[in-house]
């Protein structure tokens, strides 16, 4: 089987549109934990509201180092 210039081309922007997408996905996912964490009420319950914000920075932190891999892969896509 001959893969052809055309094929080449679609399977790149292909690979190049779904990174995009997985970009603005953590992008996304990243701003809405940021978003919860600074918008935790502080409740009577202290160790509760302190629980929620920790929990909102890891999904944070998750989806930041996941968006690094993202673009990393996009990155090395481009110099192919």
């Amino acid at each position: 089987m001959e893969i052809t210039i055309d094929f080449k081309i679609q399977l790149f922007e292909y690979c190049k549109s779904e990174i995009e997408k997985r970009i603005n996905s953590f992008t996304a996912a990243m701003l809405d934990a940021q978003e919860s964490a600074n918008s935790e009420d502080k409740s009577s319950a202290g160790d509760k509201y302190e629980t929620g914000r920790a929990m909102s920075q890891i999904a944070r932190d998750m989806n930041a180092k996941q968006l690094q891999t993202a673009k990393t892969d996009l990155s090395n896509l481009m110099q192919i």
